[in-house]
C-alpha cells in the first residue's frame, strides 16, 4: 500500500526519471558509437572525425550535463548531492561504455574480425572510462551549484579538444571545416548550458 501510495503520490518519480535518462544516454552512446564507426569507413575528413575522440566525448558530457539541469524539483529534493554526483558518473558511465562497445562491435561486423578482437581492442577504452566517467559525472552535477565545479566542466571539454582541433587544422581547410569546426562549437557549448538561467522542471 505505502509503495502505491508513493506512486500515486510521485514520490516513486525521481528514479523512474533517472532510468529514463540512464536508457537514453546509452541509447545515445550506441546510436554515436556506431555512426562514427560507420564514418571512419569513409576516406578524406569524415574519416578523421569518426576516428576523433574530443567530439563524440564532449556529446556525451553535453548529454550528462542536459540530464542534471532537466532533473526535476523533486528529483533535486529527493537526492543527496553525493547521489546526485553518482548519477552523474553513471550517466556518463552509460554514455561512454555504450559507445565503445558500439565502435568496436561495429568494427568488427564490417571487418569480420570476430567480436573477440573487438574486445581487445575496448577494453582498454573502457578501464580509462571509468575513472572519466566519475570526474566528468561529479562535475556535471556540482556545475549548477558549484563556481569550482562549473569551472571544471566548463575547462575540461575545451582541454581535451584543443590538441585535436590543432591537429587537424594543419591538414588542410577540408579537415579545419568538417572536423576542427564541429570540435570547437561542441567545446563551447557548454557555456550555453550553464548560462545563468532558471533550470527546466
Amino acid at each position: 500500500m505505502k509503495k502505491t501510495a508513493e506512486v500515486a503520490t510521485g514520490k516513486a518519480a525521481p528514479s523512474s526519471r533517472a532510468s529514463v535518462h540512464l536508457v537514453g544516454i546509452a541509447t545515445a552512446g550506441v546510436l554515436l558509437g556506431s555512426a562514427a564507426q560507420l564514418l571512419r569507413q569513409i576516406y578524406g575528413p569524415l574519416m578523421t572525425l569518426g576516428a576523433a575522440t574530443a567530439p563524440w566525448l564532449t556529446i556525451g558530457s553535453l548529454l550528462t550535463l542536459w540530464a542534471m539541469r532537466t532533473r526535476t524539483s523533486s528529483m533535486r529534493t529527493a537526492t543527496t548531492p553525493s547521489r546526485a554526483a553518482g548519477l552523474g558518473a553513471a550517466l556518463m558511465i552509460a554514455y561512454l561504455f555504450a559507445w565503445v562497445l558500439a565502435y568496436h562491435s561495429m568494427f568488427a561486423v564490417r571487418e569480420s574480425a570476430g567480436f573477440v578482437a573487438a574486445w581487445r581492442e575496448a577494453a582498454p577504452w573502457i578501464l580509462i572510462a571509468v575513472p572519466a566517467s566519475v570526474l566528468l559525472g561529479i562535475a556535471s552535477e556540482t556545475a549548477y551549484g558549484s563556481t569550482t565545479g562549473s569551472a571544471v566542466a566548463l575547462a575540461l571539454p575545451i582541454a581535451w579538444s584543443l590538441p585535436e582541433i590543432l591537429g587537424v587544422v594543419s591538414r588542410g581547410p577540408a579537415h579545419a571545416i568538417v572536423v576542427a569546426v564541429p570540435t570547437m562549437v561542441l567545446a563551447l557549448s557548454p557555456f550555453l548550458l550553464l548560462r545563468p538561467g532558471k533550470v527546466v522542471c
